[in-house]
């Protein structure tokens, strides 16, 4: 089975800790099924909680997750397009949560030494996060047509995207990894968009009302008790017997 679980209010407790226990029986799991944790929050600090290498962490900001996931990083030629691009006028590569500079513009060099830094490797770019001016978009994705980029914030004259090989949503992880029959719980409303796609679909004691409505089971409780862990360990054992 693939299970898909939201971290934030989900598996956190509301202090943003995991117990001991829940983390043991998560990784028990993770023995025998596919375990994915799907967050907005940085790899790195995912893994200090969770350290267990079967458990497969899946950033939506970073769009980078373990090995196993399959997930291919953004080729130097894409990267190399981006650079060339006049539109872009600061770029960085998101690789294990830093960013890296690799171009910008003469007003910026009061911050870094060197006109241009890149990563010893750009293969290994899972992706890139850059700032351009809007009438420059067009062109951009004309010129990488193959490459998926989202606009993650924006002002009057400018955006700042992202651009990977696929979009980095939750539902879009979930569509791209799932292989078997899936459970999804989570507890925010913008949850359903990735739980919609599991065929058992789970909503937080905690959870918004919204979510409740749209879920057909709930857990008996909340994030503080580790209601995730409970309800996921009575609905396998269920399934066993």
């Amino acid at each position: 089975m693939d299970i898909f679980l939201d971290l934030e209010k989900t598996l956190l407790k509301d202090d943003n800790s995991i117990s001991e226990a829940a983390k043991q029986k998560l990784a028990e799991i993770a023995g025998k099924h596919r375990v994915y944790i799907l967050t907005y929050t940085s790899i790195k600090q995912v893994r200090k909680l969770l350290p267990h290498p079967a458990i497969t962490i899946l950033s939506v900001v970073e769009n980078r997750s373990d090995p196993e996931s399959n997930i291919a990083p953004l080729p130097a030629s894409v990267v190399d397009k981006l650079l060339q691009n006049p539109y872009v006028f600061s770029m960085h590569s998101i690789t294990d949560s830093l960013c890296t500079v690799y171009k910008y513009q003469e007003r910026l060099k009061k911050l870094y030494a060197a006109p241009t830094l890149r990563l010893a490797n750009a293969e290994e770019t899972y992706a890139v996060l850059f700032a351009c001016f809007k009438e420059g978009l067009a062109e951009i994705q004309q010129h990488l047509p193959n490459v998926h980029i989202e606009i993650l914030a924006e002002d009057a004259r400018k955006l700042f995207c992202k651009a990977s090989l696929f979009p980095s949503t939750k539902k879009a992880f979930v569509q791209r990894l799932k292989k078997s029959p899936a459970i999804g719980i989570g507890d925010s409303f913008e949850d359903y968009e990735f739980i919609q796609e599991c065929e058992t679909q789970v909503a937080m004691k905690n959870a918004d009302a919204d979510l409740k409505r749209l879920c057909k089971y709930q857990t008996e409780k909340t994030n503080n008790a580790d209601g995730a862990m409970e309800y996921l360990l009575n609905f396998l054992k269920h399934q066993q017997a």
